[in-house]
């Protein structure tokens, strides 16, 4: 099951993630790159997901946590954004997941 779930994880699959959904996105991330720099760089930063996910070395770097103030008395609100490359891995997984 493992190998067989790795294995849909593939350049055009992920390539296919990224422009209907990724692409749109405007935040940024931990590594403070944008959706339009990660687009410059695509193929190569997807070949590297594909890589480590079919190696099984594949790890979520560390979200970028932002405090919002809602009201003055109230307790910030923690917003946490995942970098370009794990957007598109979560949203390859929303859209694909079997459960």
């Amino acid at each position: 099951m493992k190998k067989k779930y790795a294995d849909q994880f593939s350049y055009a699959n992920l390539e296919s993630c990224f422009d209907k959904k990724v692409v749109k996105v405007k935040s940024k991330g931990i590594d403070k790159k944008s959706a339009t720099n990660f687009k410059r760089d695509k193929e190569k930063e997807l070949k590297i997901i594909e890589r480590k996910i079919q190696a099984g070395t594949y790890k979520f770097s560390p979200y970028l946590e932002l405090l919002r103030v809602k009201k003055r008395k109230d307790f910030p609100r923690l917003l946490s954004l995942p970098t370009i490359r794990e957007n598109n891995c979560i949203r390859y997984l929303q859209r694909n997941s079997p459960f």
